[in-house]
């Protein structure tokens, strides 16, 4: 397969939704030698750059899109071309952000590993108000669902959620019906609804609105509610 075949098939995968597959066919095409000393072809290599680094955005290799990327803004501005530069640098901040939002999620996963190792006696110690042991317990059960640990924080979320309920918080009820949606996805749905009836009950819309967020990320259709903010029918 010639290099102009490896570029059609790296386009076709990249329109297509298959950022790896991309990867893989345009860089070979990056990374040809006769290419790379061609100055006259220098233009169409930047090209062949931009779209490697997208895909390699996509696909989620950070680190090549970022280099990839700074080479192909050297390329362009030895080629004056102002129009390129505009464009790939607009490539470089979403590189840039998407790197920074890996470190922010990195350093929380840090942070939630550290609350759910914490022996439980330990975060419980001294606690003798039952809503904030609720609130303690969310929040452990929380650090189990972003770490994935599902059989862990599923049981906390439900203590949580009986001390919520007996106990008048609406807001730890649900905040607790979030955690167990993700804690317990088959029966994300009844969770979901669940935490929407008990907010919408207490008139908590701020706290509807948040479970309608949830809810979109799992893809999940929620009632519409009649809160303060609510479009009209």
């Amino acid at each position: 397969m010639d290099l102009h075949e490896r570029i059609a098939e790296g386009l076709l995968a990249l329109r297509s939704g298959r950022p790896a597959d991309a990867c893989v066919s345009l860089s070979v095409v990056w990374e040809d030698a006769d290419l790379a000393a061609a100055t006259d072809l220098a233009d169409i290599r930047a090209r062949v750059g931009s779209l490697y680094a997208q895909a390699a955005l996509e696909s989620g290799s950070r680190d090549v899109a970022d280099k990839v990327c700074r080479d192909v803004l050297r390329i362009l501005r030895k080629l004056g071309d102002r129009a390129g530069l505009e464009e790939v640098r607009t490539l470089q901040d979403q590189i840039v952000t998407a790197i920074a939002r890996d470190a922010e999620h990195a350093q929380r996963l840090v942070e939630q590993r550290a609350v759910a190792e914490a022996p439980l006696a330990d975060l419980l110690k001294g606690v003798t108000d039952p809503l904030v042991r609720a609130e303690k317990l969310v929040k452990k059960a929380t650090a189990y669902a972003d770490l994935g640990e599902l059989e862990q924080g599923a049981p906390l979320a439900a203590e949580a959620q009986a001390l919520a309920d007996a106990h008048g918080s609406p807001q730890w009820s649900v905040l607790a019906g979030l955690a167990l949606a993700r804690l317990d996805p088959a029966h994300a749905v009844d969770h979901l609804v669940g935490a929407h009836r008990r907010a919408e009950e207490a008139g908590e819309f701020n706290l509807i609105s948040t479970i309608a967020r949830a809810a979109d990320l799992a893809g999940v259709l929620m009632p519409k509610h009649a809160g303060p903010h609510a479009e009209p029918a």
